[in-house]
């Protein structure tokens, strides 16, 4: 079992968030109760938690004290494969510490919104304290128990650097064999985005690597990414203000639908 402090001061907290995730203290009871409706019935844990009145705060040292518990499960799982990840330059600890990095993103999302330490997304970070995905440099690879597809996400944080997603990519196809090919469902690929971005842009490279089958406008991921988070960042690029006068006169640009096959 990998020790909760030195997995906290791996993920790169910022001092406060640190300090109080350290002294946040779960009983041992109610670990073992929150740990079996995590892996046992997930719904039902929700509810449980929800229960709390710092849910969130909770939520995040629970995540993390899972997530180094479930550290040599994960590690073991990703070390049939290491000789694929050591020739991308990648280890089986990089994997996991990369993965579970999502945990602080999302601590870090619901600190600019809330201006409190916890958690968010916890329906979704969930996928990485299990190992039900794994970041592999810029990219994140879910696969579908379902299908023979992989699902792609992009988590955010950082620049969207052409070169480790390519890089990304091609090692997600030599990890997941028997996959017939990726997916991916985001506003980065909705080609009405293509007017407001510059011919060497890597959004526009990005969305190159994909077949765009269409549009869904179920959710304005573009204006939430983007609008509000740059709002909440106090930060106002190029695409920002492009996207706040595009959606002036037009809706939502919506998440395009890609798929890359494997050759």
């Amino acid at each position: 079992m990998l020790n909760v402090n030195r997995l906290i001061e791996s993920l790169g907290f910022d001092l406060e968030t640190t300090e109080f995730i350290k002294t946040y203290t779960i009983n041992e009871l109610e670990y073992r109760i929150c740990k079996s409706l995590f892996y046992g019935d997930f719904s039902l844990f929700l509810k449980h938690i929800k229960e709390k009145p710092d849910m969130n705060a909770f939520a995040l040292k629970l995540y993390l004290c899972l997530a180094a518990e479930n550290y040599e499960t994960i590690i073991k799982r990703l070390g049939k494969k290491e000789r694929v990840l050591l020739k991308y330059g990648m280890s089986p600890e990089r994997v996991f510490f990369d993965t579970v990095s999502d945990i602080r993103i999302w601590q870090e999302v619901y600190k600019r919104k809330t201006l409190k330490t916890g958690l968010t997304e916890l329906k979704w970070v969930a996928n990485c304290v299990k190992g039900d995905l794994y970041r592999f440099e810029r990219l994140q690879f879910e696969p579908d128990k379902n299908t023979s597809i992989v699902h792609i996400h992009i988590p955010e944080g950082e620049k969207l650097d052409i070169e480790k997603c390519k890089k990304s990519i091609d090692l997600a196809k030599d990890f997941f064999e028997g996959y017939s090919g990726f997916d991916c469902l985001s506003w980065l690929l909705s080609p009405k985005i293509l007017q407001l971005l510059s011919k060497d842009s890597n959004i526009r490279k990005f969305q190159a690597l994909f077949d765009v089958k269409y549009i869904n406008y179920s959710f304005a991921q573009a204006s939430e990414r983007v609008l509000e988070a740059g709002d909440e960042k106090g930060q106002r690029s190029s695409l920002y203000l492009k996207l706040k006068e595009y959606l002036k006169e037009n809706s939502d640009p919506g998440m395009g639908y890609g798929v890359i096959e494997r050759a």
